[in-house]
C-alpha cells in the first residue's frame, strides 16, 4: 500500500542533520520536499526548522511554495541561498 509516507528518506535525513550541500543536492535531483517519514510522519521541513537549520528550511520553503504554485519543475530550480 502506498500511503504517500516513507520509512525514511534521504533528503529527510541530511534535513534532519543539517547537512545544506547533502540537502540541496537531493532536492536538485527531484526529491520529494513533502514526503513525510514513516514513523513520526514529519516531513523534512518540519525536521530541518525543528532543528534550527534556516539554509535548508528558505531552500524547502522556496520549492514547496513554487511545486504548491506550479510554477517549476525542481531541476529549473535556482537556490540562491
Amino acid at each position: 500500500m502506498d500511503d504517500g509516507v516513507n520509512v525514511n528518506t534521504a533528503l529527510n535525513i541530511a534535513a534532519l542533520r543539517g547537512h545544506s550541500d547533502t540537502a540541496r543536492l537531493f532536492m536538485e535531483l527531484g526529491a520529494n520536499v513533502k514526503l513525510a517519514d514513516r514513523l513520526r510522519g514529519v516531513t523534512p521541513l518540519y525536521n530541518t526548522a525543528n532543528g534550527g537549520h534556516a539554509g535548508i528550511v528558505r531552500m524547502l520553503l522556496l520549492i514547496w511554495v513554487m511545486l504548491t504554485q506550479s510554477l517549476c519543475c525542481l531541476n529549473e530550480v535556482q537556490m540562491h541561498l
